[in-house]
């Protein structure tokens, strides 16, 4: 090392093939020729001060000198080909990972959770947490990291370039992953819509065989909805399973693509219910001690829906918002089947003054609750049982 009358350190020309062939030999010291690699260890060890704290001017400056040399003999960094054939998969798929190939799937599925560090709202505990750290890293990146001297790999970057990719993919995701996002929730609403559709017309079809009558698992029905699995007489969801069951209508037609816990493969012909809450992906016209006629019904009533988040808080013994969307896309809204065939998207679980998650016994109690809690300061509670009862021409739609 030598320096220049102003005290600038530079390299001297043996030091420039030291590190020549340190860039050469991927920074493996060992692959260095014997006769540099004394020099080339030096080298290395000052690129080291960068990140180590404070250290002499002339030194840093000289390390600096260094990086500057290896940046120069440096090439581009581009997206590797088989992660831009994955995003391209995974556009061309809806944006649902299972569709895309076999061998793309894992790199898709890489790309699909670095999106979500910027997609979700509010981002799950950590992730936010790490995007942050993240960008942070990038701010504060104007000196390098040291170059590791190790075992031979076919990587030529060092952490500074990895920084930067990484950077580099942030910002580029930032301003796509809205719109893939956008673009996956609407192909789901659109795949739902169509599986609604496909159970309007099943529903059309067993009217016509029936009396005009909705689905029903059993003629004497006990009114239960919070029970799914055990007794088709006291399952609400054994009612709509009826159509799979009967062949008017698949299970896959019964089952929303914005649920993933959702139940696609049951032998319809051997059982008459979903086995538990949880495969369940709509909710039903609760049923009375006698099947609901749809002549008897207004045009307007709804017959089905997004699977209900009151239910599922009920059976969980927790706190119920009755205004709470439907769990299946993702808190946005519900589709909802009317009895004319016609199908709606509700951002509220509110038509018209019905609450379709809700008999009218509890809504009624909801309104003296408020009046309570407007004249006492204090509310009585009530809680759900699980057996009862809409009223006439009442929408409850469960489980």
């Amino acid at each position: 090392m030598i320096r220049d009358p102003e005290d600038h350190p530079h390299l001297s020309p043996d030091d420039a093939r030291a590190l020549d062939a340190l860039i050469d030999a991927s920074f493996v010291l060992d692959a260095v020729p014997t006769a540099l690699r004394e020099r080339a260890s030096r080298v290395a060890s000052l690129l080291g001060l960068l990140d180590a704290g404070p250290a002499p001017v002339h030194e840093t400056r000289l390390a600096e000198s260094i990086l500057a040399r290896i940046d120069a003999a440096s090439s581009p960094l581009e997206l590797h080909p088989d992660d831009q054939d994955a995003l391209d998969a995974y556009v061309a798929a809806g944006f649902q990972t299972q569709k895309v190939a076999a061998s793309l799937r894992p790199r898709a599925q890489a790309i699909e959770a670095l999106g979500s560090l910027i997609a979700e709202t509010p981002a799950p505990a950590g992730r936010a947490d790490l995007a942050e750290r993240t960008f942070s890293r990038v701010l504060n990146a104007a000196r390098p990291a040291p170059i590791p001297i190790g075992r031979a790999t076919t990587s030529r970057f060092r952490m500074a370039d990895l920084v930067s990719v990484a950077a580099m993919l942030l910002i580029g995701v930032s301003l796509l992953w809205p719109m893939i996002a956008a673009g996956r929730d609407r192909a789901q609403r659109l795949a739902c819509a169509s599986n609604f559709g496909t159970v309007a017309s099943a529903l059309g079809v067993y009217a016509n065989d029936f009396s005009d009558a909705l689905p029903t698992a059993t003629a004497s029905f006990g009114g239960s909805w919070i029970e799914v699995g055990k007794d088709p007489t006291r399952s609400n969801s054994a009612n709509l399973f009826t159509l799979a069951r009967a062949d008017y209508a698949s299970i896959e037609s019964l089952t929303c693509p914005g649920y993933e816990k959702a139940c696609r493969k049951v032998n319809c012909r051997k059982v008459m219910d979903w086995p538990q809450l949880d495969a369940v992906s709509y909710s039903y016209q609760v049923m009375g001690p006698r099947p609901r006629l749809r002549h008897t019904m207004d045009a307007t009533a709804p017959i089905l829906s997004d699977r209900s988040p009151v239910v599922l808080r009920a059976v969980a013994g927790q706190v119920i918002y009755p205004n709470e969307n439907s769990p299946n896309h993702g808190g946005k809204g519900q589709g909802v089947l009317r009895n004319d065939g016609s199908l709606v998207w509700l951002s509220t679980p509110h038509l018209e003054k019905d609450n379709i998650w809700l008999p009218a016994i509890i809504e009624q109690a909801l309104v003296v609750a408020q009046d309570q809690l407007a004249r006492t300061g204090k509310v009585q509670g009530f809680t759900l049982i699980g057996n009862e009862l809409p009223a006439d021409q009442d929408a409850f739609l469960a489980p």
